[in-house]
């Protein structure tokens, strides 16, 4: 039996984004992070709050961070967690990420899964 494709309706996808945002945003972050660092190779940053990685994203080569919501702005990054600019913004590895808590390589399959949907 041929597989079909097709074309998510605005309607259709904006559902799965915001489906997506629920398990990405703060939760599975990290899990997002490392499918989109695997998937395109932009470095992993962290919003750190004191010595914790609060949440991750990645970073286009031109500056721009990436997350489950697509771009956002730097000022912006923090904003869900209640958390205000200015706030420092660096460079994580993978092994960061895994040392802060398990991500359990099933989530790093659903990230990269919806990634490439939406």
């Amino acid at each position: 039996m041929p597989t079909l494709l097709r074309k998510l309706s605005e309607e259709e996808r904006a559902m799965l984004h915001d489906l997506a945002k629920g398990i990405f945003l703060d939760g599975e972050c990290y899990a997002f992070a490392i499918a989109l660092h695997r998937g395109i190779g932009w470095p992993i940053v962290g919003l750190m709050l004191a010595d914790v990685i609060r949440h991750a994203a990645v970073e286009h080569p031109d500056g721009t961070l990436y997350d489950i919501r697509g771009a956002v702005l730097r000022e912006e990054l923090g904003k869900p967690f209640s958390i205000a600019s200015p706030y420092e913004i660096r460079a994580v590895a993978e092994s960061d990420l895994y040392a802060a808590r398990e991500i359990k390589p099933s989530a790093i399959d659903l990230a990269s899964r919806m990634a490439q949907t939406l």
